[in-house]
């Protein structure tokens, strides 16, 4: 298993070309101030934090959720100095893990422009739709079938999400996190322009009827190709 840095920088091209590295971001601040009535120039954190911890893969308990949404401190938050002091210090809360983090990060740096500064240094929140759009454009290469099952059962047998780990047999948190930056910078963007590939994968590569629709669909390797 191993990460191609040349198909990373050929979906960061794709994204350029196609006029398309703010999409998801703007269809994010559509839907955050539309539906959930954020106010874009005082933007409600706690009510960010909220909407991050329910993208769970394991949901919780009411009563958990009121716990875990109970130990954001804004007054905290707004005092770090850096994403990753910010980092550090969220991921230590229970439940927590580092896709709801960086996702968390994302609302409210890349959204809303709060620590606006940090945006450079944000990670991609890693989930099902950004590592299967990775492996099935080929910048994840399995490089073993058996892989595949594992893939669509748990992306975290693909990854390991955890920043500090070093692992033999998977693609690493920050392995990952430096190839998506090298790529980005090719172009002069940050790395969370990948975060992209989540809306790319949701909405075309995973849907048979949209997927040559899509901005890589030149790029999905014919075992992912609908009919291939």
């Amino acid at each position: 298993m191993r990460l191609k840095q040349q198909i990373l920088e050929d979906i960061v091209s794709r994204f350029v070309e196609a006029g398309v590295t703010d999409r998801h971001v703007n269809q994010e601040y559509s839907l955050y101030t539309n539906v959930y009535r954020i106010d874009d120039e005082d933007p409600n954190l706690q009510t960010l934090f909220d909407l991050a911890i329910q993208n769970r893969a394991q949901p919780l308990s009411t009563e958990d959720y009121r716990t875990l949404s109970s130990q954001f401190e804004l007054d905290e938050f707004l005092d770090y100095d850096t994403r990753s002091e910010a980092f550090d210090d969220l991921i230590e809360i229970e439940n927590i893990g580092p896709k709801i983090v960086d996702e968390f990060l994302r609302k409210t740096v890349h959204v809303f422009g709060v620590k606006s500064e940090w945006e450079s240094d944000l990670c991609v929140p890693l989930d099902t739709n950004v590592v299967q759009g990775l492996v099935k454009t080929g910048a994840i290469d399995l490089e073993d079938e058996d892989w595949e099952t594992d893939l669509s059962s748990n992306y975290q047998n693909v990854v390991n999400t955890d920043p500090t780990a070093n692992p033999r047999k998977k693609i690493g948190y920050s392995e990952l996190q430096d190839g998506f930056e090298k790529a980005a910078s090719e172009y002069d963007l940050p790395r969370i322009v990948f975060d992209e590939l989540w809306l790319e994968h949701s909405r075309f590569i995973s849907n048979p009827l949209l997927q040559s629709e899509s901005t890589l669909s030149d790029m999905i390797l014919s075992k992912f190709q609908i009919g291939g």
